[in-house]
């Protein structure tokens, strides 16, 4: 009878390991992808001290609406309606953006990408529709999909742009999914939208599958 106990107790902690080791797995469990050069690794959006390397955009955004607490981005719109920062340039073409976003206040938190020419797109947890939507360069929804959103809850966003498919992932599901007629090439941003909006990105980063060439 002992043996065949203890044979049970070992199965019951085999299975607690596993767990333990599913729970702990970063995201989605991808931790690590490579291509034909290698591993691709993530790189920090974070260099230097405040926001070294990002670009603020100024009229009709909210320049003064940024600043940088360690390895967070805080955004508070007050007055203004909307703000955004920039970074990146048009060789990216095929990445993942990952970033920790947590909603504060006021309207919404936004990830732009494709940012060039005024052909940009953006992600956006919708929080008065509790869904999240990826939106056309004229804000129209390309897709939307029922999300429950909290105030005040850190989640984990990663937005795939590889090719002309796009998709979003929240806490390592897959939420959005859009195919494009064209293949997005350009720089990334944080926003927010609305009055007195304030929203947190910790920890911004991004993986490059590979960039786009120019003659």
């Amino acid at each position: 009878m002992w043996i065949h106990m203890w044979g049970q107790v070992r199965t019951a902690l085999r299975g607690l390991a596993f767990c333990a080791v599913f729970v702990s797995a970063e995201g989605d469990g991808r931790t690590e992808i490579g291509g034909s050069q290698g591993a691709i690794e993530w790189e920090s959006f974070l260099q230097g001290e405040g926001l070294d390397g990002w670009d603020v955009n100024d009229d009709p955004w909210t320049p003064g609406a940024w600043s940088r607490e360690g390895d967070t981005i805080i955004a508070e719109s007050g007055d203004g309606n909307r703000a955004r920062i920039v970074i990146g340039d048009d060789s990216w073409r095929a990445y993942e953006l990952q970033v920790q976003m947590t909603m504060i206040k006021g309207g919404s938190a936004q990830l732009w990408f494709n940012i060039h020419d005024g052909g940009d797109y953006h992600f956006a947890p919708l929080m008065g529709w509790q869904t999240a939507a990826i939106m056309a360069p004229d804000h129209t929804k390309l897709d939307v999909v029922n999300h429950v959103f909290e105030w005040d809850q850190e989640y984990d966003v990663v937005l795939a742009v590889r090719g002309n498919s796009v998709t979003s992932y929240i806490d390592g599901k897959l939420v959005n999914r859009v195919t494009l007629p064209e293949s997005p090439t350009g720089g990334i941003g944080l926003a927010v939208w609305g009055h007195h909006t304030v929203a947190r990105f910790r920890d911004p980063k991004v993986r490059h599958y590979y960039r786009a060439t120019h003659d």
